[in-house]
């Protein structure tokens, strides 16, 4: 039923309701009044502020609090949110989701909360966000008609696009010859919500990890064709260039690299490999670990089966069992991951290429390449339980690098450590085959570790580890003094390390010495830089990179450099409000001095310690700020209307009042644009500084009368109010006079409009001059506000 009807039969009740009172005549004289309806009254007394801008095609957070303010119990109903043109609710309006609303005891609240994605047909324009409580009208009320609210902040939807990123870049060899092939591998999808047609995909070697136009290119790769959601591996195994100079290099890879594609941003497409890869002149000597790749790839097709979790830190069991009765049951432990994460199995059907004939069975882990700092255990149970001995193996996402993987048979099933997500099964296969695996080398140099590992002497384990340690991890660890991104790498090739001589059966410490100490210095460095350039170079978008190593710290055991990364961040994410307004009014009466006042504020915005330890793993902060607002020594006289002159109209006085701040920042998405990008798009203005003041913003009062000219006939309306400025809205809005009851003043940047400290400035000013029989008049009015980083 619409709620029209509601209002009707609510209407038809009063009037019954009316007429029998009405009918009682005199016999009601005397009676005491009639107590107020009682029943349910089901309100939106608060709708969260809904994103500023959001694309057509994606999800976005809307949020409500939903009141019983009647004095009767009310049942489970349903609230809805609507995206309308205007700020009514009103027939035509786009429903975007349904959520069902617990009951509702009397004067008790709740808070509804959903995710809906737009549909990709949504127009593009402007709308406003209305929430409706008991929206089916389920619950009967005693008032029908203030179930609705409209949020303050409106919504603009922009068109559907195709948005290309790669997703991922397989690590390149660590070294490689000059003039010797490399495999260079990445991973394109489109995270739009419209297609994209054929893009070309470019491959460049990087003396840093940011696209330069001094980058050298390696090779271009047509790629296909992707509608939303999916993504294309794209390989290329190009020569490394005779002229390209010794050193150390990052493999840089750039979707859409022609820029055919009109996409959502164009600031995105590029990403670089997280280690890097040393280029040798010919003739350089080998490590000793790592052999010349010649990997062995296949193809494999998996079943719609998955299961699909989110893992949030606690000890957790993923199960799936595949179309053949195969289970695999995943564990990963407490504190495996830095940030909560979506893990997905999907069993495997058939894989081409492999050269393990006897199959028992295979499951694919995402998300691919996931490190873990606590090894996860897959347990692979066939229907019929395990023959022979089965043979463990693993490989990368598209079906990269197929090699042998540690393993144990455990009773009727097989069990595999896993410090990585990948695609990971087992497999009956003969000695020939294994060898036929093993001496094909992978490109990645922890699967020739792994591979090592599962087909090696056990008796020459201890050598083998401690080559991989000699020839990969002690470089990286060298290279992480220096790079944040060796430096992830390895603290993730320490770990992994450790945990596999571990699992050798070797001593703690054995094959690393001083372990935690490594780990602690090159978390210290890279504490140290991101510090460095938030406080100092003002990239408060590393603030982001310090909570993540305070995480990896604290989930290490390392509690004083975690306590050091939260003070760091303190520190660093702290903001400096300046407001300042002034008003003036000059005329050449006699003896009439100017009339003007000003007023200045600064207000400190920060983020506390304890809300940083709340989660560590939330990048979105409401910083606020609050004092007195102080004129500086100035005055504000009164005008007096003239009813000759009807534009000179009365300004209020003011008193010291109060001025609060408020940022809305989410540093997922204030992230500065590479720098070496030509002509970046303008980021969207997703950030939001909140200034509110209890005091007079000035403002200028213009007075308009409309002429409108027919032939000979001259019609001059009656004058009516403008107002000039930018809260002009905090006009009494009956127009009955010119006092201000406050300002709300809202200003959205990005990071591309940050210039040094300033992070955003803007500027509002009006003026007026009126020129009568024996005076002059001008009034001019301005108001500043500058967000600053002032960290500490």
């Amino acid at each position: 039923m619409q709620r029209t009807d509601r209002h009707r039969r609510s209407s038809l009740r009063m009037g019954i309701a009316t007429a029998v009172v009405a009918g009682l005549g005199t016999a009601a004289a005397g009676v005491a009044p009639a107590t107020a309806a009682t029943g349910p009254d089901l309100t939106v007394p608060s709708v969260a502020a809904p994103p500023s801008s959001v694309m057509a095609g994606v999800s976005m957070r809307v949020s409500a609090k939903v009141t019983n303010t009647g004095n009767r119990s009310a049942a489970k109903t349903t609230t809805r949110f609507y995206l309308s043109t205007d700020a009514k609710m009103s027939k035509g309006d786009r429903l975007i989701a349904s959520k069902a609303t617990t009951s509702l005891r009397a004067k008790r609240s709740t808070t509804v909360t959903t995710t809906p994605k737009l549909s990709t047909a949504t127009p593009a324009r402007t709308y406003r966000l209305i929430v409706c409580a008991d929206a089916t009208s389920k619950v009967r009320e005693t008032r029908e008609s203030n179930n609705c609210r409209t949020a303050t902040r409106a919504i603009k939807v922009t068109p559907a696009r195709a948005d290309l990123v790669i997703s991922s870049v397989t690590a390149p060899p660590v070294k490689v010859t000059r003039g010797a092939p490399m495999k260079v591998t990445a991973k394109v999808a489109n995270t739009g919500t419209k297609s994209a047609g054929t893009s070309t995909t470019r491959f460049y070697l990087s003396t840093d990890t940011k696209y330069g136009t001094s980058d050298r290119l390696l090779t271009s790769r047509s790629t296909a064709a992707l509608i939303p959601g999916k993504s294309v591996t794209v390989s290329s195994t190009p020569t490394v260039p005779n002229g390209t100079p010794p050193g150390t290099y990052h493999l840089v890879v750039c979707a859409d690299a022609a820029k055919k594609v009109v996409e959502k941003s164009e600031t995105n497409n590029c990403r670089a490999s997280t280690r890097g890869v040393t280029v040798e002149v010919a003739g350089t000597p080998p490590g000793g670990f790592l052999k010349t790749p010649n990997p062995l790839n296949v193809t494999y097709t998996t079943e719609n089966v998955t299961q699909k979790k989110s893992f949030s830190f606690p000890d957790d069991i993923y199960t799936v069992t595949g179309a053949d009765g195969t289970t695999y049951e995943l564990r990963v432990p407490i504190n495996a991951t830095v940030t909560p994460v979506d893990i997905t199995l999907r069993p495997v059907t058939s894989i081409d290429g492999s050269p393990f004939t006897g199959g028992l069975g295979a499951v694919e882990i995402r998300p691919h390449g996931l490190q873990l700092l606590q090894p996860a255990t897959l347990t692979i149970t066939p229907p019929k339980g395990v023959s022979g001995t089965p043979t463990a193996f693993k490989y990368a996402e598209g079906g990269y690098d197929f090699h042998p993987y540690p393993s144990k048979q455990e009773g009727q099933a097989v069990t595999m450590q896993l410090m990585s997500f990948s695609t990971a099964g087992a497999a009956n296969a003969t000695t020939a085959q294994i060898d036929a695996a093993r001496t094909r080398y992978t490109e990645q140099a922890r699967a020739q570790l792994e591979s090592a590992v599962a087909t090696g002497d056990a008796s020459d384990l201890r050598s083998t580890l401690e080559g991989y340690k000699r020839d990969v991890v002690d470089p990286l660890v060298e290279q992480g003094k220096s790079s944040d991104d060796a430096a992830r790498e390895a603290i993730s090739e320490l770990t992994n390390l450790e945990r596999t001589a571990q699992l050798l059966g070797l001593k703690e410490g054995e094959i690393v010495p001083d372990l935690a100490k490594k780990i602690g210095d090159l978390i210290a460095a890279a504490m140290a830089r991101a510090d460095q350039n938030c406080r100092v170079d003002h990239r408060i978008d590393r603030a982001q990179d310090l909570m993540g190593l305070a995480r990896t710290a604290a989930l290490l055991g390392d509690q004083d450099l975690a306590d050091f990364a939260i003070d760091s961040i303190s520190a660093c994410l702290r903001w400096r409000v300046d407001y300042s307004a002034s008003y003036t009014d000059t005329q050449t009466w006699p003896n009439t001095a100017p009339f003007y006042y000003a007023m200045n504020r600064q207000v400190d915005l920060s983020v506390s310690s304890r809300e940083l330890y709340l989660d560590l793993t939330e990048f979105t902060f409401l910083p606020r700020g609050a004092g007195p607002l102080v004129h500086d020594g100035a005055s504000l006289t009164e005008t007096q209307e003239n009813a000759q002159y009807s534009s000179i109209e009365t300004l209020t006085g003011t008193e010291s009042g109060e001025i609060e701040a408020q940022i809305d920042l989410d540093l997922n998405l204030y992230t500065p644009p590479p720098s070496k990008v030509a002509s970046p798009e303008p980021a969207a203005r997703t950030q939001v500084l909140t200034v509110k003041s209890r005091v007079l913003t000035p403002l200028i009062h213009h007075t308009r009368t409309d002429t409108t000219v027919s032939g000979r006939t001259t019609t001059r309306t009656a004058a009516y109010t403008v107002w000039n400025g930018f809260s002009r809205e905090v006009h009494d809005p009956n127009g009955t006079g010119s006092e201000f009851v406050g300002s709300e003043v809202r200003l959205r940047f990005a990071a591309t409009d940050q210039n040094g400290a300033i992070l955003a400035r803007k500027r509002w000013s009006d003026t007026r001059s009126e020129c009568m029989p024996g005076c002059s008049r001008r009034e001019a009015a301005t108001t500043e506000m500058t967000l600053t980083h002032a960290p500490r």
